[in-house]
């Protein structure tokens, strides 16, 4: 069954990496800190867009640095913990997320 349905939309530019601590969690900084600088941006919009989109999913959501987004042997991103599934777009400057949780 559908808990919740949620879309986000970030523009690179409006990312600072100050937020890092904020929104990624310890496994996500990990990934984050060994990124070559010039990926590190797109890394972290990639993760606010997601838990944004979480958080409009179920808004019990918020504690963005206690949620994992990771990504499996091919690449795929997937949620940690948390029965649902994810994408995640990019093009132009521009990140889409889109999730759907289950009960």
């Amino acid at each position: 069954m559908i808990k919740g349905i949620g879309v986000d939309l970030v523009d690179y530019k409006r990312i600072d990496l100050k937020i890092a601590r904020k929104v990624l969690s310890s496994e996500e900084m990990s990934v984050f800190n060994s990124l070559k600088e010039h990926l590190k941006k797109e890394y972290l919009a990639e993760r606010f867009a997601v838990k944004e989109a979480l958080y409009k999913a179920d808004n019990s959501l918020y504690n963005y640095d206690k949620i994992s987004v990771l990504n499996d042997e091919k690449g795929k991103p997937f949620l940690k913990d948390l029965k649902g599934y994810v994408s995640i777009t990019h093009d132009g400057g521009l990140v889409c997320a889109f999730v759907i949780l289950e009960d």
